[in-house]
Formats: C-alpha cells, sequence, structure tokens
C-alpha cells in the first residue's frame, strides 16, 4: 500500500491492483488487510460508495506513526479531508466487510 500513499499514508489501490502486485490472490489481500486491521497497524479502511472505477477502499499507513502524527495526517491530506468530510455528512459509510476479521471501523475521524 505504500507505494500508492500519498505524503501523509492515504491510499486507495483496489483488491485486484494489490493482489497483482503483491503475487497473491484476492482472498490472501483481503486476509492480509484483515490482520493488519487487527494488529493495529493499518486502520480500518472507508468505503468510498458506488461500483467500478474510483469505487474502494481508502487506506491509511501508519506504520511509524504515532497517534499526533495521524491527527495531523487527517487535516493534511486532500485524499483524508475529502473522504473524512464525505464520512461525517453520511454520503459515505464505514467499512463493512462480510470476513469474520473485518469489523466496523473505529476511531477513523
Amino acid at each position: 500500500m505504500a507505494d500508492w500513499s500519498d505524503d501523509w499514508g492515504y491510499c486507495h489501490p483496489s483488491i485486484e491492483q494489490m493482489a497483482i502486485k503483491c503475487r497473491q490472490t484476492e482472498r490472501n489481500i483481503l486476509n492480509l488487510i484483515a490482520d493488519l486491521e487487527n494488529s493495529s497497524e493499518l486502520p480500518a479502511g472507508t468505503r468510498k460508495g458506488g461500483r467500478g472505477k474510483g469505487s474502494g477502499s481508502v487506506y491509511q499507513v501508519i506504520t511509524g506513526m504515532n497517534q499526533v502524527a495521524i491527527t495531523a495526517s487527517e487535516q493534511s491530506s486532500p485524499l483524508a479531508r475529502i473522504t473524512l468530510a464525505k464520512l461525517a455528512s453520511g454520503e459515505v459509510a464505514p467499512h463493512l466487510r462480510q470476513n469474520r476479521h473485518w469489523k466496523r471501523m473505529k476511531d477513523f475521524r
């Protein structure tokens, strides 16, 4: 994900793109993302809504960042500001996955 992230760690690669780049199956990518979320290395993503191009999830790579840096990045990243405004207005919803490892996004501001 870091290859796709902006300067503040935000990115929105598709599961298919990640599978191709990592030479893994899409199912394995979903499991790896769930593992990263469960270990708090990756906050749960936010669905951008819709279908097709541009409808995937927004993630933030936070490895090596403390809470102050994470909060500051939310104010600095254009992608974060747009996504968080849509989340606050109800235009998009927190990430929900049917996979048992995925849970409702928490503490995503």
